[in-house]
């Protein structure tokens, strides 16, 4: 409504040489828009949860585009609403969330980070028994908590086979499709703690000489990833210290436009994560307590299906709870064990003298 409004301010402006405001243009709320949003207030509760029709109705002149903002989960009058301080300092976190590769079942560095970020505006974060974070971002009633959600875990990949030409066929973690995974480029990471970097390919990615490039299906049967290093062998690429079960990850290409615009693989749902640090320095600068004690829970397996209704706080569990869906597909949840895990269990196998699980 505010750009449409604008718009229209702009071309009567050029017109006329009149400069209204975007009120002029902005319809104002009928009776029972007033009566929906009060309910959503009430409902939301993150403010205040006694607000009447009586409250709103005296503002029913200016409540139009870009007087209030009801975004889901937070509803600001515009005199608190969060202004470019806020909406930049969201975005600055999002870039740097971003740059962390986070696959579900690769999430440690993303979870620490996050717990860091809210400790550095003075909240109080732990690492939860699932490898997420929950932030306390504090409030007065606990015993009617409410959740914030949002995941920094990602789609991604795992080395299923290192082929005979020491280049690799993945597996997804999550729902990463070949078609979006194809020309990417892509960065492996070894159980010993090297990065090798990569490309994602057709098999056969010459269209001079592939005759049925564009009718070929992707699949993780037709696409591979080809490492950057001098291989051409399985046994090449095992040197390196690449083995099955490794964790590729895809190039975000994070970037802002001049026009304001944010472009990145993953904004889904690092951007929330983003958002929800810029409202708790929001809260931070302005030393403002909330009337529920309110929490942050960023979750790290949402990507496969699970993690959203765990580490709930006492007080919470008859709260309100505000966040992404969940979804269960089995074959993945195997796949995306902790690398922790598997780790420890490829050290155990070693200790006992069995060598190398591929």
């Amino acid at each position: 409504l505010l750009a449409q409004a604008e718009k229209r301010r702009a071309a009567q402006r050029s017109r006329t040489g009149f400069d209204p405001t975007p009120a002029d243009f902005c319809p104002r709320l009928s009776d029972r828009q007033i009566a929906v949003l009060t309910e959503h207030i009430n409902r939301i509760g993150i403010f205040k949860r006694d607000t009447t029709e009586a409250d709103v109705y005296p503002r029913r002149s200016t409540i139009s585009c870009g007087k209030w903002l009801v975004s889901g989960t937070i509803f600001y009058w515009e005199e608190t609403m969060i202004n470019e301080k806020y909406a930049d300092y969201a975005w600055e976190q999002t870039a740097a969330l971003l740059a962390i590769d986070s696959p579900s079942g690769f999430t440690r560095r993303a979870a620490e980070w996050v717990k860091t970020a809210f400790e550095a505006l003075g909240f109080p974060a732990k690492i939860t028994t699932k490898g997420g974070v929950l932030a306390d971002l504090g409030g007065e009633n606990a015993d009617d908590g409410l959740f914030l959600e949002a995941h920094s875990d990602t789609l991604g990949a795992m080395v299923a086979q290192i082929k005979g030409s020491g280049r690799l066929r993945l597996t997804a973690v999550g729902g990463m499709e070949p078609n979006n995974a194809e020309a990417e480029n892509v960065r492996i990471y070894t159980r010993s703690g090297k990065v090798y970097d990569g490309t994602c390919q057709l098999c056969n990615a010459s269209v001079h000489v592939n005759g049925e490039y564009g009718s070929t299906k992707r699949s993780y049967d037709t696409v591979e990833v080809v490492p950057d290093e001098d291989v051409s062998t399985a046994e090449d690429t095992r040197k390196l210290g690449i083995e099955v079960g490794d964790f590729v990850c895809f190039d975000p290409r994070t970037r802002r436009t001049a026009s304001g615009y944010l472009k990145s693989r993953f904004l889904d749902d690092k951007l929330s994560v983003g958002i929800l640090l810029g409202f708790a320095k929001y809260l931070a600068d302005n030393r403002i307590t909330l009337p529920r004690r309110t929490y942050v829970h960023v979750t790290v397996y949402e990507e496969v299906g699970h993690g959203g209704a765990s580490s709930v706080p006492a007080g919470g569990d008859g709260g309100h709870f505000r966040g992404h869906g969940l979804r269960g597909r089995g074959p993945e949840l195997h796949r995306a064990a902790g690398l922790h895990l598997r780790q420890g269990f490829r050290r155990s196998i070693q200790l006992r003298g069995g060598g190398q699980a591929h």
